[in-house]
């Protein structure tokens, strides 16, 4: 899991950059709240439960982990896809990828949230 998770990681990171430059030639400078979002929702999330996961190996190990991953890799998409159409003035299509996309990253958080309290105070009293 922690090799899927740099994976996932490194192309957050990738998207992210080439969303920027993107951004910068065709000066679409409304569309910037996009990038951040990937960056703190994709980007920093993904990173923090890696290193959570590899200091914490047990929680990294579990079920719930690939729960959480994928509620996260299909949520993060769908809100910055949300955030393109309506900085473009398509909110009626924005709308609704906004619902299920944020309800989506939530429930990935909350797995997440539950999954590292286990896990780490399992650890902490061994």
């Amino acid at each position: 899991m922690r090799l899927r998770l740099t994976n996932e990681f490194v192309i957050y990171f990738l998207i992210r950059v080439s969303l920027v430059i993107f951004i910068r030639l065709t000066e679409l400078f409304r569309l910037s709240s996009a990038y951040t979002h990937i960056h703190l929702a994709g980007w920093g999330m993904i990173a923090l439960a890696g290193m959570i996961y590899h200091v914490f190996q047990t929680a990294g190990a579990t079920k719930l982990t690939q729960v959480h991953d994928q509620f996260l890799m299909i949520g993060i998409p769908l809100l910055c896809i949300d955030i393109i159409f309506s900085r473009l003035g398509q909110y009626e299509i924005g709308s609704l990828i906004n619902w299920v996309g944020g309800i989506l990253i939530l429930f990935g958080v909350i797995f997440f949230v539950i999954n590292a309290m286990n896990n780490v105070r399992v650890m902490a009293r061994s």
